[in-house]
């Protein structure tokens, strides 16, 4: 049987719609992102390897600081020797020195003691004796009454020496006819005498007036 569509007059029957054309797929970009590392879990093996490790470095840092404390411990106890063993030679020196000092003391008052059996003070005994016994002492001991003798006659040796000090400084820059300034002798004052009193504690200066 012959084809109708090839008959002269017939209609074409109509031609099949073309199939839509698909976009070509993209094509993956070639860098690719990095793989995660994979983390792969320690061997109990390791895991013991590990905490024995720890362990030695833990022990040795103890034994270390314990070393570090004895050589402290040393060094404080051979400070404290050597502390100790300087206070005991100080004290000892101290009461050496002390010892010696006594010695020489008890040496010095027994001379000074026999000596006063033949001195002679230039202020007499009785001098003393009778001011003594003003103020409530009495002595049978001649040589305690010479001794006080010798202290009050250094005590007016050491004023007179003062008042003479200030004496000297008075006269050293004198005024114009200046009676001290002709004749050239020193003539101790009242003024002198109190100056060197002051010095020793004793008020000598006259008051401004009397009642």
């Amino acid at each position: 049987m012959s084809d109708p569509s090839a008959l002269p007059g017939a209609a074409r029957p109509p031609a099949p719609a073309a199939a839509p054309t698909q976009a070509p797929a993209s094509t993956p970009s070639t860098a690719t992102a990095p793989a995660a590392p994979s983390s792969t879990p320690l061997l109990p093996a390791q895991i013991q390897s590990t905490l024995q490790t720890i362990a030695h470095a833990h022990a040795a840092s103890e034994t270390h600081l314990a070393a570090q404390r004895q050589q402290r411990e040393a060094y404080l106890g051979e400070q404290r020797k050597r502390d100790e063993e300087e206070r005991r030679v100080r004290r000892e020196e101290k009461r050496k020195e002390r010892e010696e000092w006594v010695k020489r003391r008890d040496g010095s008052v027994g001379e000074l003691m026999v000596l006063l059996d033949d001195y002679r003070p230039l202020i007499p005994d009785a001098v003393t004796d009778h001011y003594l016994q003003k103020s409530g002492f009495e002595s049978q001991d001649p040589r305690l009454t010479r001794l006080l003798s010798l202290a009050a006659q250094k005590f007016v040796s050491d004023i007179t020496q003062d008042a003479f000090h200030y004496a000297k400084l008075r006269t050293s820059a004198p005024a114009q006819g200046s009676s001290e300034a002709e004749s050239g002798r020193l003539v101790l004052t009242m003024d002198d005498l109190a100056s060197a009193l002051g010095d020793h504690g004793v008020d000598g200066r006259k008051p401004d007036y009397y009642f």
